[in-house]
């Protein structure tokens, strides 16, 4: 059974998404005289797009994100319009990270990143305890030795 990260990632997408908007904003009512059509063109393309990140394309990917970890592998399914599943192997597992950016710390989530020979797993929005738990499972389980 798959399990989602928090819905707080959700949240961090879209913040990001409406900072990063007003740089076109920004551009636009600097390089362009407010009012013309070219303005206006501009305007309604930036705020289309982002508006179509923040109520299409982020609440998708949300929905469609999902980890599942059993005794032989971890695996991750993820995307929008085509569907992804990763699996990676625990035997395989070297290295695991968790990471969290400002904003991830700011809302107590973090990122739990799997690395093997030549693939890397990242499950992002995971609550500090979960992310804490899932680190040390992937690592006792991958490793042969402990």
């Amino acid at each position: 059974m798959l399990r989602r990260p928090s819905i707080r990632q959700l949240f961090i997408w879209q913040l990001w998404t409406v900072f990063f908007s007003l740089l076109p904003s920004l551009l636009t009512s600097l390089l362009l005289a407010p009012g013309s059509k070219a303005w206006r063109l501009a305007t309604f393309v930036w705020m289309g797009g982002a508006l179509a990140l923040l109520l299409l394309y982020f609440p998708a990917k949300y929905l469609r994100l999902g980890y599942a970890l059993d005794q032989q592998r971890l695996l991750l399914c993820s995307g929008v319009l085509y569907l992804h599943t990763a699996a990676l192997p625990l035997a395989a597992v070297q290295t695991v990270r968790i990471t969290a950016g400002p904003l991830q710390r700011l809302l107590g989530l973090r990122t739990v990143r799997a690395y093997a020979a030549g693939a890397r797993l990242s499950v992002p929005g995971l609550p500090r305890e979960e992310a804490a738990r899932l680190a040390c499972q992937l690592l006792q389980e991958g490793v042969p030795w402990l």
